[in-house]
């Protein structure tokens, strides 16, 4: 669906990918590049963001604008399908609403942002305009702590779930911050996982992005 792509004299692959309802983005690292495709998996074109930003890894979607993880420099920036940049959050830092290192980032249908605070072990609630909101998760190796968080998820009953790239699992977080439970452990059986780095989901399926086991994992909610 997706071709390898090649800017400069260095080839690109696929690090995160966003939908909106006339094109799929692909990030295309090592570069700061944006390749839009059809639905149908034509290329329509590539935004080169190397003027923007520095290092980017993970990227959403929300009315009209693609909101992309710039890693390097420790912010959050919305672009526009053109690539013109509308607005930066956040700045280096550990208070609250400052970064270290993010990576991946999820937005929801009323705007609410939700991103890896990957050095901070943490994941950030931003709203609309940036604002902090609240904090999932802490430094530690106990149940509701963090190591490496990656990839983040929101349900349609607002439960917040965290990958964990360290831990080899999943965290699952309800709107008030709570820790609820977690699922996976490190292997290569159904199940196990090993260095995951994203997921995606739609009740009552789970999608996990399973890193070093080269494979996607889908998984079953019981518990609705």
């Amino acid at each position: 669906f997706l071709p390898i792509s090649n800017e400069g004299n260095s080839a690109s692959y696929p690090m995160d990918v966003a939908l909106s309802p006339e094109v799929v983005a692909v990030i295309l690292s090592p570069q700061p590049i944006l390749g839009l495709y059809d639905w149908q998996g034509a290329k329509l074109k590539t935004l080169n963001l190397k003027r923007e930003v520095g290092r980017i890894t993970g990227i959403a979607y929300h009315q009209n604008t693609f909101y992309v993880v710039d890693t390097e420099r420790h912010q959050i920036v919305a672009i526009s399908q053109t690539g013109r940049v509308l607005q930066r959050y956040g700045e280096r830092g550990v208070d609250q609403g400052q970064l270290n290192y993010p990576t991946f980032i999820t937005v929801t249908a009323e705007g609410t942002i939700y991103i890896s605070d990957t050095m901070n072990f943490r994941v950030q609630m931003l709203n609309a305009e940036g604002k902090w909101l609240k904090q999932y998760g802490t430094p530690g190796v106990g149940p509701g702590q963090l190591n490496r968080p990656k990839g983040v998820a929101v349900d349609s009953s607002g439960r917040v779930y965290i990958v964990d790239g360290s831990f080899d699992n999943v965290q699952i977080f309800n709107k008030a911050g709570q820790f609820l439970l977690h699922f996976g452990s490190a292997g290569h059986l159904g199940g196990e996982l090993m260095m995951p780095t994203d997921i995606a989901i739609s009740i009552p399926w789970i999608y996990v992005s399973d890193t070093m086991n080269k494979r996607i994992q889908c998984l079953r909610m019981l518990y609705e």
